[in-house]
């Protein structure tokens, strides 16, 4: 009886995991100019407590998912939320009130490419630091008009 309900606890927390993640659902529109404002679809799987901080990055300099343990997929673990670099702030998100919305975002001063929308998940990774994750799925060009 001891290991039916210890398999239980198991599967709930394991489910609970795959559903509680963040998600980018989609960016439009598809090209924006710089200084021009992209609308992003966002959502969580759970309510979270904390603040999400949101980024553009171009695609090339985006870090991407690694294989790690045996048959798992893991995003890119950083020490702290980026300051400089490839990944410029442009939002902040909170699920607490609501695990769906969209936010706008005016897109900075960049170079045309093409770009993602990333996220800095502190409580999404156990330990000091966090997820620094990114939605090429929902990605976007910055052009020149």
């Amino acid at each position: 009886m001891r290991c039916l309900a210890a398999a239980v606890v198991v599967a709930l927390a394991l489910a609970s995991d795959a559903a509680g993640g963040i998600y980018v659902e989609a960016v439009s529109p598809a090209q924006v100019r710089a200084g021009g404002v992209v609308h992003v679809r966002i959502s969580s799987g759970l309510r979270l407590w904390v603040k999400i901080p949101l980024y553009v990055v171009p695609s090339a300099r985006a870090l991407r998912p690694h294989r790690c343990r045996r048959d798992a997929v893991c995003e890119p673990k950083v020490a702290a939320a980026p300051i400089r670099g490839a990944y410029r702030r442009v939002a902040t998100v909170s699920f607490r009130a609501r695990l769906e919305q969209v936010v706008a975002i005016r897109i900075p001063r960049v170079p045309p490419a093409r770009y993602e929308i990333a996220f800095y998940c502190g409580a999404c990774y156990k330990g000091p630091g966090g997820s620094l994750i990114s939605a090429p799925a929902a990605a976007f060009d910055v052009v020149h008009y």
